[in-house]
């Protein structure tokens, strides 16, 4: 299981996530089944999950292993217990540091596999209409806001609650659960091709039906050195998260914008 972070979470979030994600798959799954298999008591669990006990470092290694956490994710989990648990100020006060520096650098990055599931772009449309105000949790509003079939958001929305990036509770409420998602980095493959080949194709039609105010397209043309290409697929990508992190929640948000750059050759070999 990959953690999502979520700035300003706790360690019960975490579980509480894991858990509803488990009865997705299987409704008859028991908090006393979810206890077992993380290693520890029902009745421990029941009361971590009320917000009346808290977690050991030794328990929280066991709830880390039985969720099958990478070692970092059990460092950040742990992290998270300790931040609130630990007997010493110095260690909560520490913790506390790590997970909110883990929180403010998160993106979900999928391999070709898992990016094949979601590789239209109305996938991410769907996440970041989560976040926007005025939100419905119902397909055919969110097929109108986007100008896709009902019954196409309606399939995305299985695929990525099974991914674990966004979760329906129990009103009934769609609420997301990662910040931003990342595709296969350096690959070139059918999925990521038709990834981008979809967002160029909104962006030519926002040409013709966006008003200037709504939109901004530029276009740099430089010479290059093709040896510079590693030094300059940083700098977008980290211009890209900058972007993102400094504006995309700074205010309520009521629309869904896409950012896309294009830096590619422009001439070819005489």
């Amino acid at each position: 299981m990959i953690v999502q972070k979520h700035a300003g979470e706790t360690f019960r979030e975490v579980i509480d996530r894991a858990y509803a994600a488990r009865r997705l798959t299987n409704a008859s799954y028991s908090l006393r089944a979810f206890a077992r298999d993380l290693g520890i008591s029902a009745e421990l669990l029941s009361a971590v999950l009320r917000g009346t006990r808290g977690l050991s470092r030794k328990s929280a290694l066991a709830v880390a292993m039985g969720l099958k956490f990478s070692e970092e994710d059990s460092r950040y989990f742990c992290d998270l217990v300790d931040a609130l648990h630990a007997r010493d100020a110095t260690t909560r006060r520490l913790a506390s540091l790590r997970t909110a520096s883990a929180q403010t650098q998160v993106v979900h990055s999928y391999g070709l596999d898992v990016f094949r599931l979601v590789s239209d772009w109305y996938h991410l449309g769907i996440l970041e209409l989560l976040a926007t105000k005025g939100f419905r949790s119902d397909s055919a509003w969110i097929a109108s806001r986007l100008g896709v079939e009902a019954e196409e958001i309606d399939a995305a929305v299985e695929r990525l609650q099974r991914l674990e990036l966004m979760t329906i509770d129990v009103t009934g409420a769609w609420r997301p659960l990662g910040d931003f998602v990342a595709g296969p980095d350096g690959i070139s493959s059918d999925a990521v091709r038709k990834f981008h080949a979809q967002i160029i194709t909104r962006a030519l039609e926002s040409l013709q039906t966006q008003a200037l105010h709504e939109r901004d397209v530029s276009s740099l043309v430089m010479a290059f050195d093709p040896a510079d290409m590693g030094e300059a697929k940083k700098l977008i990508r980290d211009f890209r998260r900058s972007f993102e992190q400094k504006l995309a929640r700074k205010n309520p948000p009521d629309r869904v914008y896409c950012l896309g750059m294009q830096f590619f050759r422009l001439d070819r070999d005489a």
